[in-house]
C-alpha cells in the first residue's frame, strides 16, 4: 500500500514538472534535448617544440558522396569543416611555409583545387563557416600541394609527422631530421639556400658520414634524451638553441 502511494506521488510530481506547474521548472527546460550533431565537434592538439597547436572543428561525413570538386567545389572558399568556424590556435609565433604568423586563434579556411590548395588564416575566428568570409580579414595565405591520404569517413585533422619521428627513435635512431625539399613552394626558401647552401651541406654530411640527410637545414629535428649528453654540444651563438 505504501509503495503504491509513493509511486502515485512520484508520478504526479513528474506530471507537474513537465506541465510547468512547479515553481522554477519550465516546460521548455523539460523538453530541450542536447542531441548529437550530424557533424560532430572535435579537437586535436599537439605540442611542436615549445609551441602548442590546437585545431577545433566539426567533422562532416563522406557517406559515399564525391567530396572534392563536387560537394566541396574547386576554386571556392571552404570552411575546412562544418557548422561554425574551424579554428586553429598557436601558443607562440610560428612560420607557415616560411611566412610569419603571430600567436593567437585564427579562422581556418581553404580553397581546394585538384593540384594546389590555398590555406587561409583569418583574423575572424567567430563566424559561421565561410559564408561571411572576407579576404580583408586575412592574416596569412599560403599555397600547398595536396597529397594522397588514408580514407576516413569523417573529416580528420592529425599530426602524422610527430609519430613518425618517435617511431624512428624507438627503432634505434639517435637523430631524426625532417625533409622539406620535395614540397617547397615558390618563394618559401631563398634561391641560394635551396640550390647551393643546403645541397652542399647535405652532400658533405652524406659523403663523409653517410647520414642519408636530404635537408641539412631543416629545423624539424628530434634526438633521444640519452644521446644529448654524449654530444657535448657547445656554442656561443643560437645554433643549438634553434
Amino acid at each position: 500500500m505504501h509503495r503504491a502511494t509513493l509511486r502515485g506521488f512520484l508520478f504526479c510530481l513528474l506530471v507537474a514538472a513537465v506541465s510547468g506547474i512547479l515553481p522554477g521548472v519550465s516546460s521548455a527546460q523539460s523538453f530541450v534535448l542536447d542531441l548529437p550533431l550530424g557533424s560532430q565537434r572535435a579537437e586535436v592538439s599537439q605540442r611542436i617544440g615549445i609551441t602548442d597547436v590546437t585545431i577545433d572543428y566539426h567533422r562532416p561525413l563522406v557517406n559515399d558522396r564525391k567530396i572534392w570538386g563536387a560537394l566541396v567545389p574547386y576554386g571556392k572558399v571552404w570552411r575546412a569543416g562544418a557548422n561554425e568556424n574551424t579554428t586553429i590556435t598557436f601558443s607562440d609565433p610560428v612560420l607557415i611555409e616560411g611566412k610569419p604568423l603571430d600567436k593567437g586563434t585564427y579562422g581556418l579556411h581553404m580553397i581546394p583545387n585538384a593540384d594546389e590548395w590555398t590555406i587561409i588564416f583569418s583574423k575572424n575566428s567567430t563566424s559561421w563557416g565561410s559564408f561571411t568570409y572576407d579576404p580583408a580579414e586575412d592574416a596569412l595565405r599560403v599555397t600547398v600541394k595536396p597529397k594522397p591520404a588514408d580514407m576516413h569517413n569523417a573529416l580528420t585533422y592529425d599530426f602524422d609527422e610527430i609519430p613518425r619521428f618517435v617511431a624512428e627513435l624507438d627503432d634505434g635512431a639517435e637523430l631524426v631530421m625532417g625533409d622539406r625539399m620535395d614540397n617547397i613552394q615558390p618563394g618559401a626558401m631563398p634561391w641560394l639556400h635551396r640550390y647551393v647552401g643546403n645541397p652542399l651541406l647535405s652532400g658533405i654530411l652524406n659523403l663523409f658520414f653517410r647520414t642519408g640527410v636530404k635537408d641539412a637545414h631543416c629545423g624539424m629535428r628530434a634526438l633521444r634524451r640519452d644521446v644529448l649528453p654524449q654530444l657535448d654540444l657547445r656554442t656561443t651563438g643560437m645554433e643549438f638553441a634553434s
